[in-house]
């Protein structure tokens, strides 16, 4: 679901800023973006971004990389 799009302008009542997501059942969300080329004070055309929301992630598995001595 797109919140911002273009010049950063809102979406369907959304905009930049906190929002908050509920739900009976588990679910994951993942935050992601980039810059634009838009007439801002600042130019950000070369950002672009992805991170999990919130907490309740959980590990896919138990395996453990040992680090390799130099």
């Amino acid at each position: 679901m797109d919140l911002v799009t273009g010049n950063f302008q809102g979406v369907n009542g959304c905009a930049n800023g906190r929002h908050l997501i509920e739900s009976k059942a588990p679910f994951g969300v993942t935050v992601w973006g980039w810059g634009s080329a838009a007439s801002l004070p600042f130019y950000s055309q070369y950002v672009s971004y992805a991170y999990p929301a919130g907490t309740g992630v959980k590990p896919v598995n138990t395996t453990v990389v040992q680090p390799i001595p130099k």
